[in-house]
């Protein structure tokens, strides 16, 4: 939808300099010299390719083709030409190893109010920089399927069964500014400036069991590389006035401009096959590209460029009720636009006088023509071809435009009532190659209300109904077709898919039984129409979204915040803060997915959970702070239940992601009055993530690795 609204300190209190330095070790990381990575450019330290990765320079014009090689090899000026097009793409298409980096995190910012022309002027600025590495290695990816009936299978039938190693080094850089001024006391203004520039490398190589396709046992093997680099430029104007003369009546408003561009240059994929034989008494290794089963050696360059703005004006007139306590309407508006292209250009490199052998430098050093003897049949090893990928390109749009208005209305002394109603119209479209392939309109009417009722002088009871929409993303309702490493399923959008409505009830009491502390008790419900799930299709061998008709969730939260000097006075600098979620959610599956199921289930159940909600959330922290030494400690530990995680359709049991239990600590010591240093453990259980099929008691990964821990250290200067 619309911007993300920036949020800053108008006016600094007065002038402040604060700066940090940071170092995290990462297990599974950090010294690992099993790290995988690849030659970058020379500006990847400042999350920018410096055009290393550039589309070659023959290939720049949009209207450029490359000759195909059975025309080329009868005419030796198309064969020079696709000669010179496939030398001169980078042939670096397989990670290697290296020694993984220490992480590193860098902050500076300054601000300072003074006065101009006696009235306060504000002003603030930070420079960020972080660069960062992950890595998990020995992971799994699986993919299983029900062969047979559930009542007769004795388990799972493996599809592919993959060892999995993946890097990530992440560079962010990014600068905020703001400056505000107080015209009068009545009229402010501000205007506020973010960008950002992110640049991820991300290497990964995968091997493996693919017993469907690779019935002779070989083993599947694909690497890939890839470069993303995300550019965000926000500009943010907003003003605040108070209108004394025309009762009262306060405004504010935001207008929004930003720029968005996410460029993918020379995404590449390089998978083979291999086995192992015994010839003349030795071990011997075949190897061996099948584009049968799977492409060719490929690569990709994708660009997304998004041009956001929004508005926003909110009024707000107080006025007496009938006993003349104090009330308030609030009315206003709001308008978001974004538009977005979306572009890609698809290779393959083919093969014809060339073996692969096992080692990608050497396959690939042989690029082009191999023999020009025989004008009438030019030879060449490998070369470039472009796959047609006309129908991948999208341009999209949304518009979204909305009008609310409310009342805050105190009903009595001690019962308030909040409430009003929000009418939003939704516009979304896609098109692709020149023809409309999703458009989304909905006019909807979202109404709200609160009633709040003061029991004691820090106890309230509150009561609330809400209606809410979410809406499927442009990249859900394109016509994009894409896949995460060669060998596995493509995803890809779904141009029907609805938005989601979605009435909230809720009743909550809560207790602030000292400053800072609170209990409270709270019971919602939940009904969806629409929601929206990400499914896998096994026949059609794609993932995607889908609405399914209707869903359901209720439960209850806890929570308390609580000083535990109550205890003792050695626990007086302690505070407990707590939440426990309980929730049971129900999806209603569609009847078509039901016939499918019912195929293979002489019993199945007509409903699965909610897609991504867990039936239990539990946060617990412990938090040290005492002024006097100046030290601060926190211990948090969070879980959250099995959550659906991949809908499988027809009978094959659905993806669910498993608890994975986390443990940080954090400790912050003032060193001098304005110095401190800081020592934090993140993952301290190093608990994995895993997503798995259960069957039968059985369980069968999807996608499971191990993230590590991770300890950082950090000095903070202010003064």
């Amino acid at each position: 939808g619309g911007l993300v609204t920036i949020g800053t300190k108008v006016f600094p209190d007065a002038f402040y300099v604060e700066a940090t330095v940071g170092l995290d070790y990462n297990s599974q990381s950090t010294f690992n010299d099993n790290f995988l990575t690849y030659t970058g450019s020379g500006t990847d330290w400042r999350g920018t390719d410096d055009g290393m990765r550039d589309l070659p320079q023959l290939l720049q014009d949009p209207n450029a083709e490359i000759p195909l090689r059975t025309p080329a090899s009868r005419d030796m000026d198309l064969a020079l030409e696709l000669d010179a097009i496939s030398k001169s793409f980078n042939q670096e298409w397989a990670p290697h190893f290296s020694t993984g980096p220490i992480n590193q995190n860098y902050s500076l910012s300054i601000g300072n109010k003074i006065e101009i022309a006696g009235n306060p002027f504000g002003f603030y600025g930070s420079l960020t920089y972080t660069n960062a590495a992950s890595f998990y290695e020995n992971g799994a990816v699986g993919r299983w399927e029900l062969s047979g009936t559930v009542q007769d299978a004795d388990g799972l039938k493996m599809e592919k069964l993959y060892r999995d190693s993946q890097s990530s080094e992440e560079v962010l850089v990014g600068a905020m500014g703001t400056v505000s001024y107080q015209i009068t006391k009545n009229h402010e203004f501000s205007f506020d400036l973010v960008s950002t520039q992110s640049g991820i490398k991300n290497s990964r190589y995968m091997y493996g069991q693919w017993p469907d396709q690779l019935t002779g046992g070989e083993t599947y093997e694909s690497r890939s590389i890839e470069y993303t680099e995300r550019t965000l430029n926000t500009y943010q104007l907003k003003g605040k006035h108070h209108l004394a003369a025309l009762a009262d009546l306060h405004i504010e408003w935001l207008g929004s401009l930003g720029k968005t561009s996410q460029n993918q240059p020379d995404l590449k994929f390089f998978s083979n096959t291999y086995r192992n034989a015994e010839v003349n008494g030795r071990d011997t290794t075949y190897y061996s590209i099948d584009n049968n089963l799977y492409n060719y050696p490929t690569r990709f360059w994708r660009n997304l460029d998004e041009d956001k703005k929004n508005f926003k004006i909110d009024f707000s007139l107080p006025f007496g009720q009938w006993n003349a306590l104090g009330s308030k309407i609030k009315f206003g508006g709001f308008y978001a636009e974004s538009d977005r292209v979306f572009k890609q250009k698809h290779y393959e490199f083919r093969q014809q006088d060339v073996q692969y052998t096992g080692d990608p430098a050497e396959f690939f050093s042989t690029v082009g023509i191999t023999d020009s003897t025989n004008l009438r049949r030019i030879r060449f090893g490998n070369y470039a071809y472009e796959v047609p990928s006309e129908a991948n390109n999208y341009d999209g749009f949304e518009k979204i435009s909305a009008a609310y208005a409310m009342f805050e209305l105190p009903i009595t002394t001690h019962l308030r009532f909040v409430g009003g109603a929000r009418y939003e119209t939704t516009n979304m479209k896609i098109n692709s190659l020149d023809t409309t392939v999703a458009n989304l309109e909905n006019q909807d009417w979202l109404p709200a209300a609160t009633f709040i009722y003061q029991l004691q002088e820090n106890m309230n009871i509150r009561v609330a109904y809400g209606r809410t929409l979410a809406r499927p993303t442009l990249r859900e309702l394109s016509p994009l077709r894409t896949f995460e490493f060669l060998g596995d399923d493509l995803y890809g959008g779904n141009q029907d898919l609805q938005r989601t409505l979605i009435d909230n009830y809720d009743i909550r009491w809560e207790w602030y039984s000292n400053p800072g502390e609170i209990f409270a008790v709270s019971g919602f419900y939940k009904s969806f129409k629409n929601p929206i799930e990400r499914y896998y299709d096994i026949g059609g061998e794609k993932y995607s979204h889908q609405n399914v008709p209707d869903a359901t969730v209720y439960g209850a939260e806890f929570e308390i915040r609580k000083g535990l000097g109550v205890i003792g006075s050695f626990f007086s600098d302690f505070i407990l803060n707590t939440n426990l979620s309980l929730i049971h959610s129900e999806v209603t599956i569609p009847e078509a997915e039901m016939e499918i199921i019912r195929r293979f289930d002489s019993n199945p159940d007509g409903t699965r959970p909610l897609y991504g909600q867990s039936p239990y959330l539990v946060n617990v922290e412990l938090i040290y702070s005492n002024m006097r030494s100046g030290t601060t400690a926190s211990v948090l530990y969070n879980v959250f239940g099995e959550r659906l995680s991949e809908v499988i359709v027809g009978a094959t049991p659905d993806v669910y992601e498993h608890p994975q239990p986390i443990v940080d600590l954090v400790v912050s010591q003032q060193l001098m009055s304005n110095l401190t240093l800081k020592l934090g453990v993140k993952n301290i259980l190093d608990s994995n993530i895993r997503r798995l099929q259960t069957f039968k008691g059985n369980e069968y990964e999807h996608y499971t690795y191990s993230p590590g821990r991770k300890v950082g250290i950090g000095l903070n200067y202010s003064m």
